[in-house]
């Protein structure tokens, strides 16, 4: 089949790759595969010909002519398979203020019952990731109690269930251990809000943490660990901490429905990042009817970041806590399309710790040029995020007299996992989740069960300099370089996993990534086995050509047990689509439950009483400090 419209990727690899002419194994299988895209042939390696029939089939409706030059096959593929990287041959600003126009909403009007307390009107969550120490350390050295040592060893044998991008080993050194890193960062964030009249001298905060493990033996250890790790802690004070696990998301369950075995498919902290996202939301409802009743808000961080409070208030005349005050925060708008839409999220941005000193507003991402690896190139996500990096999170209003935060702002698609947060009562409302199949960019697939449904539209608002620093390359370093090709692997599915997410959503594929343009969007896809084929491919043949045999076969291994699983099962008919209506009517069933019990309250009735004075009893029996 000579000028094949699949030869484009032999065009793209000639042009990046010079290969020995020594191959092993697995690398002739992936060279194998480029030829056959372009000759039409057919392999026998299951992987690879399952590859080639997606492949084909995806493509056959479109034309992809090979040119003369990289730049010119760049663009070709890009026009056809990454639209969004075509901004990189754009005027940068012109994309910029596109992407900003796209997002502006008109103020209709201001919440004027906008959060004034922090302490005693918002909650703030996370999420510990838990994991078991290293099989090769000695457990009688590491700074653990007795029973914990002796628990481990039953619990280092069970399988792997889960796998995170840099979880806590059980007994890590207090300097290195994150979740004390993030608590000791918030700490300090309220003293110095303390020290500055923002809040009543004797003011604590409540900190919900979801505690996902990765072997189900830390499930019952996870609690007494953390314990013991806040006790040699004397840097953490005025927190109000509440660890939750598993087995006390059943619990709460138990007492609040009738229907806790199908909805505890969904209400709960352990599987994968999408889950534990939801929880850190929906449990601040239940918060709300047993714990505090003036809660109005709740902000998620990540235990790798840290509010700068010094430089936030030299950047921009306020504190944090300042910040989750502004009356944006629950306003009614009108957005670029005429939809009425109702700001009750909130979502802030990302500094690097080695870039603060620049200034606070320095993006967290750089604008990459054409010289990155080619398997970055084909799916050229640095570009997008860049973009929309310094087009959404990086908007200065007073820096633009058209977007002056009080007529007009900015409503956010793209959010980072921490700073976010949401309105209780427009949870209840419009009830936003992730699907809990979505193991990465959890906080980016929160908004789309919502996107196109009826108005208003439920959105985010850019709050302008409430940003926190980013730290992970910190103390994390060595654990999150480990872990880069599972997390390459896992960005891959991501592509599948929102492109099979976005068909099932109001819109379809079409109106659901012209909504999301352009970071957001880049991973929905109508050739979602194509994109995370070449990815794969072209990253491995890179890491043989760079000499790395014995990664790249245990790469090759990743893609085995962990990608093509997948591409069976979104083979199968209705496979996401029947996961997908199933969590959406479970969660339904939730908040249904959580409105009857809400009534139930203000009735006065014995009942509801009873019901809320019981999850009190379980929420109060998850304090740790």
């Amino acid at each position: 089949m000579k000028n094949s419209k699949l030869s484009i990727f032999k065009a793209l690899l000639s042009d990046n790759l010079k290969l020995s002419k020594k191959h092993n194994k697995n690398e002739k299988l992936l060279l194998d595969f480029i030829s056959a895209l372009d000759s039409g042939e057919d392999m026998n390696e299951p992987f690879f010909s399952e590859a080639l029939k997606h492949i084909r089939n995806e493509m056959k409706d479109i034309s992809i002519i090979p040119r003369d030059s990289q730049a010119e096959n760049l663009q070709e593929y890009w026009k056809n398979l990454f639209p969004e990287g075509l901004t990189f041959f754009e005027d940068k600003a012109d994309v910029i203020k596109d992407i900003r126009e796209k997002r502006t909403v008109t103020i209709l009007d201001l919440n004027d019952d906008n959060i004034k307390d922090i302490p005693g009107e918002m909650t703030f969550t996370s999420n510990v990731l838990l994991t078991i120490p290293d099989k090769c350390c000695d457990l009688d050295k590491l700074d653990l109690p007795e029973e914990l040592k002796r628990a481990l060893p039953e619990v280092m044998k069970e399988e792997q269930l889960y796998w995170f991008d840099h979880p806590v080993q059980m007994g890590e050194i207090q300097e290195k251990n994150e979740i004390l890193y993030g608590l000791k960062g918030l700490s300090e964030a309220l003293a110095f809000e303390k020290r500055s009249n923002t809040v009543d001298k004797d003011a604590r905060i409540d900190v919900l943490l979801s505690v996902s493990v990765t072997h189900h033996g830390l499930q019952s250890l996870a609690a007494p660990y953390l314990q013991y790790e806040l006790s040699q802690c004397n840097e953490i004070n005025d927190l109000n901490i509440y660890v939750f696990t598993e087995k006390k998301c059943r619990e709460l369950l138990d007492i609040l429905s009738a229907e806790s075995d199908s909805i505890s498919r969904y209400f709960g902290v352990d599987g994968k990042y999408g889950r534990h996202y939801n929880f850190l939301k929906a449990i601040n409802v239940l918060w709300k009817i047993s714990m505090n009743p003036d809660l109005k808000g709740t902000f998620k961080i990540d235990l790798d970041q840290i509010f700068p409070q010094e430089e936030l208030k030299t950047y921009t005349g306020k504190t944090a806590f300042e910040h989750f005050q502004s009356p944006l925060w629950g306003a009614n708008a009108i957005d670029s399309k005429g939809r009425n839409v109702e700001l009750s999220m909130i979502a802030g941005a990302l500094v690097n710790e080695s870039d603060i000193k620049k200034s606070i507003f320095t993006p967290d991402v750089s604008i990459p040029d054409l010289n990155a690896p080619l398997n970055d190139l084909v799916f050229f996500k640095h570009i997008t995020m860049a973009l929309s990096t310094r087009a959404e999170l990086m908007t200065r209003y007073k820096n633009d007299t058209s977007l002056d935060g009080v007529n007009k702002a900015i409503s956010r698609i793209h959010v980072t996992g921490g700073t976010n947060g949401i309105l209780i009562d427009a949870l209840i409302k419009h009830r936003p989740f992730t699907p809990s199949f979505i193991g990465r960019a959890e906080d980016q697939a929160y908004i789309l069960s919502v996107l196109n449904e009826e108005e208003p539209l439920l959105r985010y608002f850019h709050e302008d300099g409430l940003i926190m620093r980013h730290d992970k390359e910190v103390f994390a370093g060595e654990s999150i370089k480990a872990a880069k090709d599972g997390t390459y692997i896992a960005d891959i599915m991501r592509i599948l996993y929102y492109s099979y997410y976005a068909a099932l959503l109001p819109g379809g594929i079409e109106k659901t990534k012209e909504e999301t343009y352009p970071f957001t969007g880049s991973y929905i896809s109508k050739y979602p086995f194509t994109l995370a084929y070449m990815r794969f491919t072209f990253k491995l043949l890179e890491i043989y050509e760079e000499g790395y045999s014995e990664r790249a076969d245990n790469m090759m291994e990743l893609g085995e047990t962990r990608l093509q699983p997948l591409i069976h099962s979104l083979c199968k008919k209705n496979i996401l689509e029947d996961e997908y209506f199933d969590e959406k009517k479970q969660w339904n069933l939730f908040y249904d439950e959580v409105e009857k019990l809400i009534s139930l309250v203000h009735l006065e009735d014995t009942i509801g009483f009873d019901k809320r004075k019981r999850l009190e009893d379980v929420l109060n029996s998850c304090r740790l400090t």
